[in-house]
């Protein structure tokens, strides 16, 4: 007799992805191994290798839950701020807020990110993409047009993206309060949001 299971299988790669960010956010990156993480999700190792080759590759994709985190914060409180640089604080604070509540996940899908192991770009390019989105549109506010984001746009997303990463890399090597990645945006942010 076979007992077949009610309602669909969960995606293979999902169960690996929940499986490794959960190991992660247990123990930090060292603490995912392959094998472990092929048996909590409950698949075969070489099914785990098939969709994800290297460790990296499996973390970044937790950029993903990062940013699904991040967009639903902002939309039970949107940024409602009057100036673009207090929208573009809040941004900034709620992205930090969702990796430090995690620190040995928020290490592990740094170091992942900061690997330079080529499967992982897929995942930081989107990544990238996305936050230059939700940077536009926080400097735009709510009753600025919509449409693609001017070159303007796109730089100070990047210039203002890429300083709060190397913030975000400071953080995880010493793991402190959330208002240091504050602290560290701040000066970009007055900069470039006038």
């Amino acid at each position: 007799m076979v007992i077949r299971r009610a309602g669909p299988l969960p995606d293979r790669a999902d169960a690996i992805v929940d499986a490794a960010l959960a190991l992660a956010e247990e123990g930090g990156f060292d603490h995912v191994r392959q094998r472990e993480v092929a048996a909590l999700a409950g698949v075969a190792l070489r099914t785990l290798y098939r969709k994800f080759p290297t460790k990296e590759e499996l973390l970044a994709t937790g950029l993903v839950r990062v940013g699904d985190e991040l967009e639903r914060r902002l939309l039970r409180r949107p940024l409602r701020e009057r100036t673009a640089a207090g929208r573009l604080t809040r941004l900034f604070d709620e992205m930090s807020a969702v990796l430090c509540e995690k620190p040995k996940l928020a290490q592990a899908i740094v170091r992942a990110m900061a690997s330079g192991v080529p499967g992982t770009a897929g995942a930081v390019l989107a990544h990238m993409q996305r936050g230059v989105a939700l940077v536009t549109a926080a400097l735009r506010g709510r009753s600025a047009r919509g449409g693609d984001p001017t070159a303007d746009e796109i730089e100070i997303a990047l210039i203002l993206l890429r300083v709060w990463f190397a913030s975000i890399v400071g953080w995880c090597a010493v793991p402190r309060h959330a208002s240091f990645m504050t602290e560290c945006m701040a000066p970009a942010i007055r900069r470039l949001a006038r």
